[in-house]
């Protein structure tokens, strides 16, 4: 699903059935007739989700969208609400309590940026309170977690179809 748009509703779909195939008189195209009701999202909604997206990556508890590097600096730019260039411990808590993330707290990413190497010349590199993340360790952070989720889903895959091996 695009990020811009949201599903509202489903409208009528025809029932098929072995006895009326498509395509026929009624239907004469070979595709499956579909009935949906789309809203476009405000830009605000867009830059919100792109952000929970980020916060879903970085803590691996759900499937996330791939973003872009255009959703990813719009994403940062939810959390850094000064526009001084970098996020503060205190408005990624908060960014993640609007986001329905209330249990992740900013040591939980700050371990992120450690294992994605992303701590070079910030106060997180010497572990006291005065850190921020900027553009660079956000994606950075990001980009690792993504790889992370998405070598772990290869091996499911992987292991999954070994089942199926017959040689």
């Amino acid at each position: 699903q695009s990020a811009a748009l949201t599903l509202t509703g489903v409208g009528y779909v025809p029932l098929l059935s072995p006895d009326s195939p498509i395509p026929s008189e009624a239907h004469p195209s070979d595709h499956l007739p579909v009935s949906a009701r789309l809203m476009l999202r405000s830009h605000w909604a867009q830059v919100e989700e792109d952000a929970r997206q980020w916060l879903a990556c970085i803590s691996g508890t759900t499937t996330v969208r791939p973003l872009s590097p255009d959703a990813l600096r719009l994403a940062f730019t939810y959390f850094d609400k000064d526009a001084n260039g970098v996020v503060s411990p205190v408005q990624l808590e908060a960014g993640m309590q609007t986001l329905g993330f209330p249990g992740l707290d900013t040591h939980f990413v700050r371990q992120a940026l450690r294992e994605a190497r992303c701590v070079e010349g910030s106060g997180l590199a010497r572990g006291d309170h005065s850190w921020a993340m900027d553009l660079d360790q956000f994606v950075g952070v990001y980009t690792h977690c993504i790889k992370r989720s998405s070598s772990a889903m290869a091996r499911q895959l992987e292991k999954a179809f070994s089942t199926f091996d017959l040689t």
